[in-house]
């Protein structure tokens, strides 16, 4: 949550309240309380030292990829032009100790490969790869584009209603 910087005087002025409700809206706007991902897939495996296991996602719009090595530790490879990606040919890469994770966009092509690489100084690991997807944008299968006004903006109704919000709080100030 944001820090509210001017409510611990007694008086707070116009310019304090505004810039309190501009963090406090930024933080709404930006945090997954609005949103949530849900859990569309999930599995749990095994793969040996310096080898590949492969997925292929076709699911359309934004995506949440977790990697949780078990035991051991797997890296995770992503790329939407290649069903098989490497550790040299890839767009999305997170390769630390612990859980690895990466945010898919809605305007990545689809289908994606996905590559999960076991660490080649541990002879097995165990690994757990879960897909989550957001519902703020329409993820439809087919991945279908949605005309949205006259130029094909696609506006999210949170910036439509902060951007009202301003409007109010600039009209209320001048």
């Amino acid at each position: 949550m944001a820090w509210l910087p001017c409510f611990g005087s007694l008086r707070p002025t116009y310019a304090c309240l505004v810039s309190s409700l501009l963090l406090l809206l930024t933080d709404l706007c930006m945090s997954e309380i609005i949103s949530p991902p849900h859990l569309v897939y999930s599995t749990t495996s095994r793969i040996a030292a310096s080898n590949f296991t492969y997925f292929k996602l076709h699911k359309t719009g934004r995506i949440k990829i977790v990697l949780n090595s078990i035991d051991g530790d797997a890296d995770l490879y992503i790329s939407s032009s290649t069903l098989y990606p490497t550790y040299n040919s890839y767009e999305l890469k997170s390769a630390t100790c612990g859980e690895d994770v990466a945010e898919i966009l809605s305007d990545m092509k689809r289908p994606l490969g996905i590559g999960v690489f076991g660490h080649p100084l541990i002879d097995e690991t165990t690994f757990e790869l879960q897909v989550f997807a957001y519902d703020d944008e329409g993820d439809n299968e087919a991945g279908d584009l949605a005309d949205n006004g006259e130029d094909g903006k696609k506006d999210s109704v949170l910036w439509t209603i902060f951007v009202n919000i301003l409007k109010i709080i600039i009209d209320v100030l001048v």
